[in-house]
């Protein structure tokens, strides 16, 4: 499921991410930073050094909600002639229909599970990759639905992959680090 799927005006289709991510970022904080914050309260209050401590928890605290707000302000612009991606920390990416050479949707399977996510790929003529959504940030429907609003061709390998396999098929669309983690693992 999305967050929400808007349509506005002049054909304009706004796709969200995942409804989890933000409930799983907070229980992963709460469960990192609760235990964490409750041991330098106890070692700082006899020695007074509180505030400190407090201030670094204020810290995260604001780091948290510039997450929440990146998080809820992310989207998927799909226009007839335009595709615009807003990420995390605010970058806008926008390409032309007519700019996209070719469409690959691979289902890559989780490291060390049998679960798999779909990763859709869109390639300039050259191959480059021009756009990258990962099925952890967006959900199988929103990028299905992009697929449909984008009407262009789409490669579909038949089997899962897994990231080393995809990064020996089509190394221009695995990540450096990808990559380098991929080649330690085999």
């Amino acid at each position: 499921m999305t967050i929400s799927d808007e349509v506005e005006p002049a054909q304009i289709r706004v796709l969200r991410p995942r409804e989890r991510i933000i409930s799983h970022a907070i229980i992963a904080a709460l469960a990192l930073f609760i235990p964490l914050f409750l041991v330098l309260y106890w070692l700082s209050i006899p020695r007074q050094t509180w505030p400190f401590v407090l201030e670094i928890q204020c810290g995260f605290t604001a780091l948290g909600v510039i997450f929440g707000l990146g998080v809820s302000k992310m989207a998927l612009r799909v226009t007839p002639d335009r595709l615009s991606v807003r990420s995390l920390l605010g970058r806008e990416t926008h390409v032309a229909i007519a700019d996209i050479g070719s469409v690959v949707l691979v289902e890559l399977y989780q490291s060390g599970t049998a679960d798999c996510l779909p990763h859709l790929y869109l390639l300039d003529a050259a191959g480059d990759v021009l756009v990258h959504l990962s099925g952890q940030i967006w959900s199988r429907s929103t990028i299905e639905s992009a697929i449909d609003q984008l009407g262009v061709a789409v490669l579909r390998p038949p089997d899962p992959l897994t990231v080393a396999e995809l990064g020996q098929l089509r190394p221009q669309l695995v990540r450096r680090l990808a990559r380098h983690a991929a080649r330690l693992n085999d």
